[in-house]
């Protein structure tokens, strides 16, 4: 089976189980995911473990964040709209 196969079976199921609402969809999640590795995981060619250490200077918020400084200009602010009372 193609991968781009594989993942549309998938999502086709995960989307029918996860409409009825959030209840049901924590509910189906630990045997979703027990199946889903079942099927699709795959041992690792090494044992070897390439993570280090995280550094005392580095801070994964900052990382692993995206951040844009922006201005809003008065007309987009409650304090640069004209009171319609």
């Amino acid at each position: 089976m193609r991968e781009l196969d594989r993942l549309k079976t998938v999502q086709a199921v995960v989307d029918g189980q996860l409409r009825p609402g959030v209840d049901a969809a924590n509910a189906y999640a630990p045997a979703f995911i027990t199946d889903f590795n079942a099927r699709f995981a795959k041992v690792p060619r090494s044992d070897f473990n390439a993570h280090r250490p995280l550094r005392g200077d580095e801070d994964l918020e900052w990382i692993f964040s995206w951040r844009e400084w922006r201005k809003a200009s008065a007309s987009l602010t409650r304090d640069g709209v004209e009171d319609a009372e």
